[in-house]
């Protein structure tokens, strides 16, 4: 309804001038006297209203027939011709015909000389509509202008469509690098180390060590522990402890077990 006569809210502003209530806070209570002159045509006098709040409406392309306005405030009350019947718009309706005010002023000979002026024999519907909302921007988008947000989102698309770089074809993917040999053996190292398998590895290295002792220096292979470790350092110039160490002593952490098979491999390549 408000849309179909394109009328409008203005700004809400408090007014209060004027005496109030005793021991009342005038900040915050509205004054005892605070009327709108409403002339409705053909009527005796003007009658007054007290609105509820000064929230004002305004007219806009559609002419009213008359109005009623407070002084800086807009109007509290539009009349519009509708075809063959009438429409009066109030602000603050519900606050001014309610039970609780419409006792204050005028408010009941308004509504009264509203029904009689435009109303008389009561021959037609009368229709009582409170608290209409405006439709928000994106419902008024969807229902008063969709052929607009239509052709802007075509545009959109066109300008996106214009401005984003086009890259060619994909490019096929590239196909997998084959690993090296040392990174198979770096890996396996690794999961050795982690499942405890040092003791076994070191042993194999020894086994393989002493098969070739056995090739290259037979009477070395078959002395005992002590005399084979100071036999190997003086053929290969290296502490003997390091070298009993590397046959015959646990792997332990992992420095030990590194030290060790470096060890076996020295001694391996001096034979």
């Amino acid at each position: 309804m408000l849309e179909r006569f394109d009328v409008r809210p203005v700004n809400q502003t408090k007014v209060f001038s004027g005496p109030v209530a005793e021991g009342a806070d005038p900040a915050h209570c509205a004054p005892l006297t605070r009327q709108v002159a409403v002339n409705i045509p053909g009527a005796a006098r003007p009658l007054f209203a007290d609105p509820p709040y000064y929230r004002g409406i305004r007219a806009g392309k559609v002419e009213p027939v008359w109005g009623a306005e407070a002084a800086g405030q807009g109007a509290q009350y539009l009349h519009f011709t509708y075809g063959a019947g009438q429409v009066t718009i109030v602000a603050g309706l519900a606050g001014q015909f309610a039970n609780a005010a419409i006792g204050r002023c005028d408010h009941a000979e308004i509504l009264w000389t509203l029904l009689q002026t435009y109303q008389p024999q009561s021959t037609g519907p009368i229709h009582w509509m409170t608290r209409l909302e405006y439709p928000s921007l994106w419902q008024w988008l969807v229902e008063s202008a969709w052929m607009a947000v239509i052709a802007g989102l075509a545009l959109l698309l066109l300008w996106l469509w214009r401005v984003v770089p086009r890259f060619g074809a994909p490019l096929p993917d590239p196909e997998p690098e084959r690993r090296q040999l040392r990174e198979h053996l770096v890996a396996v190292g690794r999961y050795v180390w982690r499942s405890g398998g040092l003791d076994y590895w070191l042993l194999v290295a020894r086994e393989a060590f002493l098969a070739r002792l056995a090739l290259r220096h037979p009477a070395l292979a078959t002395l005992p522990p002590v005399e084979q470790a100071e036999a190997l350092a003086r053929l290969t110039r290296r502490p003997a402890a390091m070298i009993a160490d590397a046959l015959h002593k646990p792997a332990g952490p992992l420095s030990s077990f590194t030290s060790a098979m470096r060890t076996l491999q020295n001694l391996e390549r001096s034979l």
